[in-house]
């Protein structure tokens, strides 16, 4: 039984019963299948290499991390839930699979984006030539100078959610939302993409307006209303948030600063529709980079 509940549009999804997802063979799903398999054996042989050459008192990277909070867990004085190499192997799993490709999707959409609307390229630029200048290169603490470059990836991150349906959530106990009752173990799909793109929170959300989060006077990063939460919300909300908006904004306005982005010699645009998955992905397209005159002569009188 499948219940659909009118939320911000059609905001969530719950399944009844055993079969609460029933997945169809294809060939989408066993390449998936397929590439977890080949994942999780390259990693455990990662994990059985690093753990012979593992030194406590050396600790140089995520796999040596883990390994060392493993020994900790297992010390009886120590209160520490117990960490195994199943612990281990899912968060470095999640690293990959959540880490790096979110992120470099995400980035690509930004740039289909600008190609589309280069008077937005342009104000970003100007924005960075202004605050920045090309004596040094972005930094974090940049981000309160750089508000439409903020405004720009927010709006990206509306229009194009990099999880439409986000990660699936189980009820804990029996609960209710509005007049559906919502039984212990129900498993909950939250449709991102209907709740960013409903007419009744957004002033036309198809529309590409990376002002809709700025203030009146364009000098105050907003929200302009409850529905946007493109890492999910509450206490399972997305761990990678920081890093992601982090490493979003420093590709951007280091990629911005020193290049300008051109539609190629055929003219052709970037697809806008995307490749629905798990990560909501963009068509591969062409674009023209050129380094920016300014950069240049910066480069040349360093």
């Amino acid at each position: 039984m499948l219940v659909q509940v009118e939320i911000w549009g059609k905001g969530l999804e719950f399944c009844y019963g055993k079969a609460l997802v029933k997945l169809f063979p294809n060939k989408d799903l066993t390449l998936l299948k397929d590439s977890v398999t080949l994942r999780n054996e390259l990693l455990k042989k990662k994990l059985k290499i690093q753990k012979e050459k593992f030194n406590i008192d050396s600790v140089n990277n995520l796999l040596d991390a883990l390994l060392k909070a493993k020994l900790d867990s297992d010390n009886p004085l120590v209160q520490e839930p117990e960490i195994t190499d199943e612990h281990i192997l899912m968060t470095v799993g999640d690293i990959f699979g959540a880490g790096v490709e979110t992120t470099s999707s995400v980035i690509k959409w930004c740039i289909a984006y600008l190609l589309h609307y280069p008077q937005v390229k342009e104000k970003i630029q100007k924005e960075i030539d202004q605050k920045i200048g090309f004596g040094r290169t972005p930094v974090l603490s940049d981000r309160n100078q750089l508000l439409y470059l903020e405004s720009t990836i927010r709006e990206v991150l509306r229009i194009r959610p990099v999880a439409p349906l986000l990660i699936p959530h189980m009820a804990w106990t029996d609960t209710s939302i509005g007049e559906y009752t919502i039984p212990k173990g129900t498993r909950i799909y939250v449709n991102l993409w209907s709740i960013h793109h409903d007419p009744t929170q957004w002033n036309e959300p198809e529309r590409f307006i990376p002002e809709r989060f700025l203030d009146k006077n364009k000098d105050q990063l907003i929200i302009p209303n409850a529905s946007y939460f493109p890492f999910g919300s509450g206490p399972r909300v997305c761990i990678g948030e920081f890093l992601a908006r982090s490493e979003l904004f420093l590709f951007l306005a280091w990629i911005l600063q020193r290049f300008d982005l051109e539609v190629p010699e055929d003219g052709e645009l970037p697809s806008l529709d995307g490749l629905y998955g798990v990560v909501f992905q963009i068509t591969p397209f062409k674009l023209k980079i050129k380094l920016r005159k300014g950069w240049r002569e910066a480069e040349l009188s360093a």
